[in-house]
């Protein structure tokens, strides 16, 4: 595991999303030293560590097998055709983006110091514009807080089926978890 410090609250939001910006290639040295000795990586981020592990992708040596992102608390449309973390979210074979609306952090929080929708929250605001590895997992019926992924079975379960697939991509592009 890695681990980074995010803050806890609101107040912290502003300095934890600065941090992004140093904790990212901290992570690549930290990805970089293990590839000689790993097959493949798979990552699963929380909420900002979707800037984190984003960020750490921006250098061309790194690939990702699947990532797992929950909660994320960047903006819906970062990684669409154009725009800021499109090229980070082509270095992952897979990337599952699990979001729920109930996620008040995201819907109110976020929406209020961004002015814009999380990913997170709601998916990608133009899912047409992500490319082929972007699976979409809507989380509305099993979480129902922004914390709610890691004590959630039916969350779990998905990505353990989903590591023992032979062929992810087989999935389909819009999933819905349900408890």
């Amino acid at each position: 595991g890695y681990t980074w410090p995010g803050g806890d609250d609101i107040f912290d939001y502003n300095a934890a999303k600065a941090r992004t910006t140093l904790v990212g290639p901290r992570l690549t040295r930290l990805i970089n030293c293990m590839s000689p000795v790993i097959s493949s990586l798979d990552v699963m981020t929380h909420s900002m560590g979707a800037h984190v592990i984003f960020k750490a992708l921006q250098q061309q040596s790194i690939r990702v097998r699947h990532h797992f992102a929950t909660a994320s608390s960047v903006d819906n449309e970062a990684i669409e055709q154009g725009e800021r973390y499109y090229n980070s979210s082509n270095a992952c074979k897979y990337n599952f983006i699990f979001h729920s609306k109930n996620d008040a952090v995201l819907s109110f929080g976020y929406r209020t110091l961004e002015w814009d929708r999380a990913l997170g929250h709601s998916g990608p605001e133009n899912p047409a514009a992500t490319e082929d590895n972007v699976k979409v997992v809507n989380c509305k019926r099993v979480i129902k807080r922004h914390g709610g992924y890691k004590y959630s079975g039916p969350v779990f379960q998905f990505i353990q089926s989903t590591l023992n697939r032979a062929n992810p991509g087989q999935l389909p592009k819009f999933t819905q978890l349900t408890g």
